[in-house]
């Protein structure tokens, strides 16, 4: 893969990165009370979740994961900036790879054209019980569950990532980080990188953090 192309791939993972981060964080603080810095909000605190069975088992798997790492010698805040990289990761991977399998065919069209694609007007139809989107009280949070739905039918094959019992499940970006995201994926300048195998490859070094990577090269020659 010439330079030129990576340097955009490298980009467009910074971006969605940053885009994916802040989504996250936003999140973890406004629904389910774990500060940046890792102090927890009172469930009592939190109307919009304290009913939501599925919610408060996200949220203790979070307390679970920072009080982990602080075990492990990490700070909070530490361990919430490593939670939030962890979702964050997740999330863009997921996307890349329905992006993947979309242009090999392997599942109908379902990141290209958002809320018009061909998988999502199907899902509407049959999994819906729709007629069409006149129907459909809001298109955003239905494409939103779309994608999830995507992700629950493609874990059957692909369990480890698309995990439904995984954590990202349940702290999912709103629609508009969710499209901020996809617009960068659907770039004309990265249409050709969608056909190279070891895209995905760069992807993965580019996500991880620059100080991770050298601490992994000092610990190991191996690539």
């Amino acid at each position: 893969m010439e330079k030129e192309t990576r340097n955009q791939i490298r980009k467009f993972v910074q971006d969605a990165r940053q885009v994916l981060e802040k989504e996250m964080s936003e999140l973890l603080e406004g629904t389910f009370g774990l500060h940046p810095d890792g102090t927890l909000e009172d469930i009592s605190n939190l109307p919009q979740i304290r009913d939501d069975a599925n919610a408060i088992k996200a949220r203790e798997g979070f307390v679970y994961f920072v009080e982990r790492e602080v075990a492990s010698g990490s700070t909070k805040r530490n361990a919430v900036g490593k939670l939030l990289l962890g979702l964050s990761f997740t999330h863009l991977n997921r996307l890349v790879a329905l992006k993947l399998m979309e242009r090999r065919k392997v599942i109908r069209e379902t990141v290209s054209r958002l809320t018009r694609s061909n998988g999502f007007i199907r899902y509407i139809v049959e999994v819906l019980g729709k007629r069409d989107f006149s129907e459909i009280d809001d298109i955003e949070d239905a494409y939103c569950a779309f994608i999830l739905h995507q992700c629950r039918d493609v874990s059957e094959e692909i369990k480890i990532l698309f995990d439904p019992e995984d954590l990202s499940s349940y702290v999912f970006p709103r629609y508009r980080a969710l499209r901020e995201v996809l617009e960068m994926i659907n770039d004309e300048e990265l249409a050709e990188i969608w056909e190279e195998d070891e895209t995905i490859g760069w992807f993965y070094q580019y996500f991880t953090p620059k100080e991770l990577r050298d601490k992994a090269r000092a610990e190991s020659k191996a690539p």
